[in-house]
């Protein structure tokens, strides 16, 4: 049954944050000019929601000039933080309580906030959730 509360916490970040949720990447620091900032997808806010944190020292770095940023990804989990947590993708969805048809629409790298948040509000309302 899915983590009602995690869900709606995860929503309320993206939708309270929408210029930090990015769901091609688990986690992403973002370096334009003087700002950096972290974006997240659904799934790395279920992690980072739920005490999870990271790993950075494990993290890809890439250059993107057409928009003039750089950007160090990761999808490795620090152990301590969160244990169980070598598989991220089934780390987020055991978190949320969600099957993996319903975990691969939600972690759709080219899911807009919009259907992101769609895809939760459609998990609350046809599969219910466990109240907190």
């Amino acid at each position: 049954m899915p983590n009602r509360q995690l869900l709606l916490d995860v929503a309320d970040r993206i939708r309270t944050r929408p210029h930090l949720h990015d769901n091609r990447f688990w986690a992403a620091r973002v370096k334009t000019g003087t700002a950096s900032f972290t974006t997240h997808c659904a799934g790395g806010w279920a992690i980072v929601l739920s005490g999870g944190r990271f790993d950075w020292r494990r993290a890809r770095c890439r250059a993107d000039h057409a928009r003039r940023r750089h950007v160090l990804t990761s999808s490795a989990v620090r152990p301590e933080t969160l244990p169980d947590s070598a598989r991220i993708s089934l780390t987020a969805q055991r978190l949320l309580g969600i099957d993996t048809a319903t975990a691969r629409r939600l972690f759709n790298p080219t899911a807009s906030t919009t259907e992101v948040l769609a895809i939760i509000e459609d998990i609350l309302t046809t599969q219910g959730g466990a109240q907190p």
